[in-house]
């Protein structure tokens, strides 16, 4: 892991890879409350930068524990990719974000065990217009391929 200079550098001179994960159920989708930055207070899907030496598949899995306490069995392919610009702390930051999901059954009911990246989980309906953007078009992503659906396990 990079020292925070080291990667602040970076991260206002070339683009992040990142990984996210929509957990859905029904048809709603499992956001988080952001305790930093980018998106400080905003409710967003889980997920987080990779590492070097980390594929995309164990770094989901790894961001996803860390983050919700919880465990990935089985990680198949992304669903896709978008890219994020955010504009914080007077500099652009630039994303390229590897998609994954995972549809919980019903009835599934899993204890999250939040780390201190979020205050507060929520699940919100996939067609709520006061979502952030950037979750709109991860959702509208995922419709979009259902005939291609690739899944996590948990």
């Amino acid at each position: 892991m990079l020292p925070q200079n080291k990667y602040n550098y970076i991260e206002e001179n070339m683009p992040v890879v990142t990984v996210d994960l929509l957990i859905l159920k029904k048809n709603k989708i499992l956001l988080c409350k952001r305790n930093n930055e980018p998106l400080k207070n905003i409710y967003y899907t889980p997920g987080g930068r990779i590492y070097k030496n980390e594929t995309a598949r164990q770094s989901i899995k790894r961001k996803i524990n860390e983050e919700l306490g919880i465990s990935l069995k089985e990680v198949k392919e992304p669903y896709g990719f978008i890219e994020e610009f955010f504009n914080y702390s007077g500099k652009l930051r630039h994303n390229i974000n590897i998609l994954f999901y995972c549809e919980l059954e019903s009835d599934c009911d899993i204890n999250f065990n939040l780390n201190t990246e979020h205050s507060d989980i929520k699940w919100v309906d996939i067609n709520e217009k006061n979502i952030h953007n950037y979750v709109k078009v991860k959702i509208q992503k995922y419709l979009n391929n259902k005939d291609i659906r690739f899944n996590c396990v948990l």
